[in-house]
């Protein structure tokens, strides 16, 4: 067996196994917070659900660089990205939903 193949290891595709939304309190163009789960054993925290001019988006936990916003982490393809946000999102309407009828 090859050094190569022996390092080789598999890799389970990643899904996303739940989503939590938490309440922003009114900061700003923050919307809420949210935390992501993949495959029921890592877990991202620091997700933001942001207003922009064309409706609710969602930004990556980010740290500031040399006077620049950087994401911490980041989804690396175009279709994991979108699952990302339609989960998030998802989570946060229903959210929203389940918030005004408490409040009705």
């Amino acid at each position: 067996m090859s050094e190569n193949s022996q390092n080789k290891r598999q890799y389970q595709p990643l899904e996303i196994s739940e989503v939590r939304i938490y309440p922003a309190n009114g900061k700003g163009n923050i919307l809420a917070y949210a935390s992501i789960e993949l495959n029921g054993v890592f877990t991202v925290h620091g997700l933001r659900v942001l207003q922009g001019k064309d409706g609710p988006f969602v930004s990556m936990p980010q740290r500031i660089v040399k006077d620049e916003y950087k994401d911490i982490c980041h989804p690396n393809t175009k279709d994991f990205r979108k699952a990302v946000n339609d989960a998030v999102l998802d989570k946060y309407e229903g959210w929203l939903e389940r918030d005004e009828s408490d409040a009705g």
